[in-house]
């Protein structure tokens, strides 16, 4: 079941490119060069981590259908408003609906919490999205369900999301 959940989830995102992160997980911390990050630990029951093209981290269920992942990204970014860079996690998806957009305040800085119900090759989901500025680096947080069942797991996300923090180091 767990493998069919991969398949669908990976399949229905079109991230065919699967590809290890250039960093790694030690516990509740990430490392990717100079720059690290809290990330709450999830249920290994629950999740499975898996490595997708363009995520830092991203976890499966275990029951199909509902992925969360964190990225960041310390370069060639510029810089876009919040309202952009959630635009960019919305490439691929169509008639978008927006449900909610609210303002965060994770690790010292405001941030842009969005939720939507969007359709990715004709299949309707709830996307929760949260996209972050700090210290010259962007990062952004997915959680996709199937439409329907986003309270599933929206809790895990706003635990991941609101127990973030950032260190780089000098």
């Amino acid at each position: 079941m767990a493998f069919k959940g991969r398949v669908f989830v990976v399949g229905f995102l079109g991230l065919v490119g699967v590809a290890c992160s250039h960093g790694r997980l030690r516990g509740e911390f990430f490392e990717k060069g100079k720059l690290g990050y809290h990330v709450i630990a999830l249920d290994s029951a629950h999740w499975e981590r898996v490595a997708l093209s363009g995520n830092d981290l991203s976890f499966i269920s275990r029951e199909g259908g509902f992925l969360l992942a964190l990225n960041s990204s310390c370069k060639e970014h510029g810089d876009p408003s919040l309202e952009v860079l959630v635009q960019h996690l919305l490439i691929g998806f169509t008639e978008r609906q927006k449900l909610v957009g609210e303002k965060w305040v994770i690790d010292g800085r405001e941030g842009l919490r969005s939720r939507y119900e969007a359709k990715m090759d004709g299949v309707a989901r709830e996307l929760d999205l949260f996209v972050l500025k700090k210290d010259g680096c962007v990062f952004d947080f997915t959680y996709i369900a199937p439409l329907g069942r986003g309270e599933v797991w929206r809790g895990e996300f706003e635990r991941m999301v609101s127990e973030f923090w950032v260190r780089i180091q000098q």
